[in-house]
């Protein structure tokens, strides 16, 4: 480390004018501004895409070039505290339109004053080839669902001609089952790779109806696992809540995981209140009734230090608790007893609330 003081004048030219080089000749977009996000500096490459000079864009807010400014405001407050964050955001700029770009945001200073450096990288064309790799993969899967799902419906209907005619041996039938079991557990996996996708992705969430949401998932629940789980649906309010075409598979996730603690049979039975507008949050309550988690497994499906363990099924739970988080879902369990006795698990998930035009 050196400081300022030992180093010669001519040295220190040297320096200063090598990382004003650096600074205006960098193929990436960098931006220099006060704590609140308005520009104090910008280099040449900044000044081309935004089409203007320094002594116009100097004192105007970053934000205001920003698509998602809100969640570059957050960004912010979370750099002051921090000090360092990295996100992809869209900038509406006026040579290029609206680009993506991945932000890398740091907090420089001293005691009596900070500012805050903007590194942007363009990465439009590469996330559109992101965008294209995912669109094919979607056809993939798209197309190994529908033949698992076949498969399914093959296994079924030779158990139906199986049961009728009386010819298989136990085992037959057990292997048979067995088939089934591992056929379903890849359309499962294949649905996880689905919402670990997601997860990876930086766009903004879409309004989704919880009852379409719920009532997707129980028909899948019902279509593959109809032999193990009894679901009810006591009551859904018709209300809006964050959400994409994923949603769904947080209820799928979260009830197949549960089911994996225990090896009997369990019903699952849904309430939806209503939304109290005046709350932040509704209550969705799932009733797994004969599926008693004790305390330590509990503690493993609430905690987020899951990813210490490489167990599985303690992986699909980091799945779900990150799904959960990246909803604003907060979860508690807790015990159903009757009579003194504890039958079952009841998981309460608190859900924002968003009011609809």
């Amino acid at each position: 480390m050196f400081f300022i003081s030992d180093i010669q004048k001519g040295e220190f030219d040297i320096l200063r004018d090598t990382f004003d080089v650096i600074f205006q000749n960098s193929p990436d977009l960098i931006l220099l501004t006060d704590i609140q996000g308005n520009i104090v500096d910008a280099n040449i490459k900044t000044l081309r895409y935004f089409r203007t000079t320094l002594n116009q864009i100097r004192g105007k807010n970053i934000c205001n070039w920003c698509v998602e400014s809100r969640k570059l405001k957050s960004l912010i407050e979370i750099v002051l505290k921090e000090g360092y964050t990295v996100q992809r955001l869209s900038l509406d700029t006026p040579s290029q339109g609206i680009r993506l770009f991945d932000v890398t945001i740091t907090k420089i200073g001293d005691e009596q004053s900070n500012y805050l450096v903007f590194i942007c990288k363009d990465v439009h064309e590469l996330a559109q080839s992101d965008a294209q790799r995912k669109f094919l993969y979607e056809l993939f899967q798209h197309d190994l669902l529908n033949k698992l799902h076949a498969e399914i419906g093959f296994i079924d209907f030779f158990k139906q001609i199986a049961g009728v005619n009386s010819e298989l041996s136990e085992s037959s039938l057990q292997l048979i089952e067995k088939v089934r079991d591992l056929t379903v557990r890849n359309i499962y996996l294949v649905q996880n790779i689905n919402i670990m996708l997601m997860l990876r992705d930086f766009e903004e969430l879409t309004n989704q109806n919880i009852g379409d949401a719920i009532n997707h998932a129980v028909r899948y629940l019902k279509s593959f696992f109809y032999s193990i789980l009894d679901i009810e649906i006591i009551r859904i309010a018709n209300f809006y809540v964050p959400g994409d075409d994923y949603y769904y598979r947080v209820f799928v996730n979260l009830i197949l995981s549960v089911y994996e603690w225990v090896s009997h049979k369990i019903a699952v039975e849904i309430t939806v209140g209503e939304p109290d507008y005046n709350k932040e949050q509704a209550t969705i309550v799932l009733h797994f009734e004969g599926a008693i988690l004790t305390n330590e497994q509990k503690k493993e499906l609430m905690t987020k230090a899951l990813i210490e363990y490489p167990s599985i099924k303690k992986l699909d739970l980091i799945v779900i608790q990150t799904l959960l988080e990246r909803y604003m879902i907060n979860i508690k369990v807790e015990d159903i007893r009757r009579s003194g006795k504890t039958v079952g698990t009841r998981i309460i998930l608190y859900v924002p609330v968003v009011k609809t035009v």
